[in-house]
């Protein structure tokens, strides 16, 4: 059992995994009811009360609201979503639609946060997408609007733009992009909540390396990391770049 709460109204625990095979060091795939009910069990009595998923995350919603509704911990617990990325963000039907169907699935009445899946989605900000977006806050399914974004260049978009009020980013102890760019100062300027996910690489940098192995010289070099697409992992060390296709 570990012991988290000094900290850990600051944690939010990811939920991809609970719905499908996620993760570049999963090798048990999705998790069944019963030892997703512990996971949800063992953060919930260590203080972490946020969770993380989204509509394209498979059955991940479903099994959330399962777990939540199993512990009778719906009413207090604090799930932050995201559209799915084919939806028709133009479309003020096809959302409000998507947006019922996952309160159902999580079994709330109300969403602590939801997000745009891609950062490409912010260019339909000021042609439609905020005023639909404001009537979910305004109807009081959801509390607070946000981004899921890949670059350092993006979060600053975000981060600048009226009704954005979280952005998500990919980055991780090895990946200095986002705090160089001044993503942070930015968003403590602005009021405004920054996500951290993958800090764990998908779980790859609690691998144990083989020797020589691309895991071990990055964690031996650090020069730089990136990782910059859905399907694609790339660790860079130095001139080598060695390319794994995600699981």
């Amino acid at each position: 059992m570990f012991k988290l709460t000094a900290h850990s109204k600051r944690l939010v625990l990811g939920t991809a995994q609970l719905g499908m095979k996620y993760g570049i060091a999963n090798r048990t795939g999705q998790p069944d009811l019963k030892t997703a009910e512990q996971i949800i069990q063992t953060v919930w009595k260590n203080g972490i009360c946020e969770f993380d998923t989204a509509q394209a995350y498979e059955n991940s919603e479903e099994v959330l609201g399962h777990c939540l509704s199993e512990l009778r911990i719906t009413q207090d617990a604090l799930v932050i979503s995201k559209f799915h990325p084919c939806l028709d963000y133009l479309n003020w039907k096809q959302l409000s639609i998507a947006l019922d169907k996952s309160l159902s699935r999580l079994h709330i009445s109300r969403l602590a946060g939801i997000m745009l899946h891609k950062e490409e989605h912010l260019k339909l900000w000021e042609k439609g997408l905020k005023e639909i977006m404001f009537t979910f806050v305004k109807d009081g399914r959801v509390d607070r609007l946000g981004v899921s974004v890949y670059s350092p260049k993006k979060a600053l978009e975000a981060l600048q733009t009226d009704g954005i009020e979280m952005v998500q980013i990919p980055t991780n102890i090895l990946d200095s992009r986002f705090r160089d760019a001044g993503v942070f100062d930015l968003a403590e300027q602005k009021g405004k909540e920054v996500y951290v996910r993958s800090i764990f690489l998908q779980g790859l940098l609690l691998m144990k390396p083989r020797p020589r192995s691309p895991l071990s010289l990055i964690i031996e070099n650090v020069p730089y990391y990136s990782v910059e697409d859905e399907e694609i992992v790339v660790l860079r060390v130095g001139h080598r770049r060695d390319i794994y296709r995600r699981l």
